[in-house]
Formats: structure tokens, sequence, C-alpha cells
């Protein structure tokens, strides 16, 4: 599309599970660095596109400072604790971010419902927090070492973290493709007033928009954290040691 650069930010390899679920992945992928194969593979389409693959976690601390430098970045991650970090810099560095989620819906092996949501961030527009996407409660459970955490379930503090669903390619396609889409439109200005949510029941074949206020006081709506940038702690917050 003519992006000048492309910063691939992922700590994970490529497993079995992910041939069927992750564009230009191979069988003979499996064991590799996903962000080595995926930049392959983005610098084979010859646009001239400098994509830098980054074998980093969004959560630690250190792979912030190569963001600083994107224009806009789109958040994959799955996980609460790197959505929770994503939602602060769209708001201390000014960044748009556009974070996207995927659900399969499912009771005793049916299928319930599938839901999709793009989730823009930045100031003007609600984080994840107080839009309920993602919970204190949550962020502080993920952030436990694992015999920790194992602990807290056995006692009844926390509840079992549920496994990675899979979720089938043509679905996480659709929603990744709608983050372009809207990325685009604010880019080009191609509607007004595009909204700062957008949310998709494929079983139902609907798209909605979604309007909610920030919460009083918080990081989103409160102008003096905008811009912050650099700073001890990073973004503010506590990092995992």
């Amino acid at each position: 599309m003519g992006v000048g650069r492309v910063t691939i930010v992922d700590d994970d390899t490529v497993e079995d599970t992910n041939v069927t679920r992750v564009h230009e992945v191979t069988s003979r992928d499996i064991g590799k660095s996903k962000v080595e194969v995926l930049a392959h593979r983005a610098r084979a389409i010859g646009t001239g596109s400098q994509v830098s693959p980054l074998s980093m976690r969004i959560r630690d601390e250190d792979t912030v400072r190569p963001l600083v430098d994107c224009d806009m970045i789109f958040g994959c991650t799955d996980d609460v604790f790197g959505r929770a970090i994503l939602s602060r810099f769209a708001y201390w560095y000014l960044t748009p971010v556009f974070d996207m989620g995927f659900v399969i819906d499912s009771q005793a092996g049916q299928v319930r419902g599938l839901y999709g949501r793009v989730t823009m961030l930045g100031p003007g527009c609600p984080c994840l927090l107080c839009r309920g996407r993602i919970s204190p409660a949550a962020i502080y459970q993920e952030g436990l070492d694992p015999t920790e955490r194992q602990a807290r379930v056995a006692q009844g503090y926390a509840p079992e973290l549920a496994e990675p669903a899979p979720a089938v390619v043509p679905y996480t396609t659709l929603i990744a493709s709608l983050a372009v889409a809207e990325a685009l439109d604010r880019l080009f200005y191609l509607s007004v007033d595009p909204p700062s949510e957008v949310l998709v029941r494929l079983t139902d074949r609907v798209m909605n928009r979604t309007m909610v206020e920030p919460q009083r006081g918080h990081f989103c709506i409160d102008s003096s954290f905008w811009g912050l940038g650099d700073q001890a702690p990073t973004l503010g917050q506590t990092w995992p040691g």
C-alpha cells in the first residue's frame, strides 16, 4: 500500500497451530521467529517498504522505545497486559492505536456467536479500561508469575485464565482489514465523524458503533497525561521484573 516503514513486534515462534491461522506461514516455518517469517514475506512483495522485525514482547519496557517512532500502531496482541500498555501509549505519545479483537463464543461444542472489534485509542477517545474491554483485575492476574498465579487460583483469589482460543483466518483477516480501513478513513477523511469503536456480529451480519464516556479523572480524558512522552517509569506504570 506504499507504507514506507513497517515495524513488527512479537517474541513468539511459529507453532503447528499457527499454520492455518497466520497469513504467509507454512509448515516449513514451524519453530522460526514469527516476526522474521512475516518480515521475509512482506519484503518479497517488492513495494520497497522497509520492514523491521523485532523479537520482543509488548509487555517488556524496552519495547516501548521502538514504538515511539511509529505514526500509528495496530494492536494485535491477545493478552490483557499488552493491551493495557498500548492503551496508555496512545495518550502518552499521541500515537493512534487501533486495537483489534475477535472471539468465537461457543458452549458444549456449539458455536453461539462470532464477534469482532476494532477500537481506536488516542486523545478524545475513551481507553480500553473505560470501555470495559480490559480490567485492573485481569491485568493484575496476567502480570503474576506462573507459580504465584496458580497459587492464587488454588486459593480462589483469581479465576483461572482461559487458554487462547483458536480463531480461523477468514474472521481474523476480516477484522484486521477493517482496522486498516479505519486507519485509511482517518488519513484521507473518507467519512464524517468516524466512530472510535466498531463492533461486528458476524453470525447476525450486523456492524455497530459504540459510544462510551471516559471515566472522570482517567488518563484518557485528563489532558495533563496527553503527550507526556518519555518519563520514569515508562508510561507512568509498574513493569514486570
